[in-house]
């Protein structure tokens, strides 16, 4: 599988934010779409100070969580800019991010046999959806996929890959991999 076609796939369709913002539900979210469920996970990133690049003390890291999260939730993400100081600077949001596919992949792999033998195009479509659901939320969420991937029947999984809330330009994309995958 190319792993920077993925990486680079998920960062067009999450976005690179290297400060906190509330993400489209509320949720505090850094990165390549990396949730922050709270200011004690926050505070196990290596955030710096914007304007020298100096590392954040935790309490710097709980106050920047409380200011974004006081914030109206679901704006632009830029719009949260005005209420941060620190940022993820991009070596570790690209660590965060091989991190989190490396999980995602471990993951699959542990639903579907065979997952590292699967067409490359059915990997990265899999990947995306458990980039943006969870491998458990795809899993709940996408039975009849599942068990078609189980299968090996990328047709199914390219009718049953439209996810709710997700832009129609990134579903057209994961059902391309999966259409690329019936002819792999």
């Amino acid at each position: 599988m190319n792993r920077e076609q993925l990486k680079q796939d998920i960062r067009t369709h999450e976005g690179v934010i290297n400060h906190l913002y509330q993400d489209t539900r509320g949720n505090a979210t850094i990165g390549v779409g990396q949730l922050v469920p709270d200011a004690a996970y926050a505070r196990t990133l290596p955030l710096v100070h914007r304007d020298n690049r100096q590392p954040a003390s935790g309490e710097e890291i709980d106050a920047e969580y409380a200011r974004v999260m006081a914030e109206p939730p679901a704006m632009v993400a830029s719009r949260y800019r005005s209420a941060t100081e620190l940022i993820l600077p991009d070596d570790e949001i690209d660590k965060v991010l091989d991190q989190r596919v490396d999980e995602f992949m471990a993951g699959l792999s542990r639903h579907l046999p065979g997952f590292e033998q699967f067409p490359e195009g059915a990997q990265q479509a899999l990947l995306d959806m458990a980039f943006n659901l969870g491998v458990g939320g795809l899993t709940r969420k996408f039975p009849k996929l599942m068990r078609a991937a189980k299968q090996q029947d990328w047709q199914t999984c390219a009718a049953e890959c439209s996810r709710r809330g997700i832009g129609d330009q990134r579903n057209a994309a994961t059902r391309a991999l999966f259409d690329g995958a019936c002819r792999a």
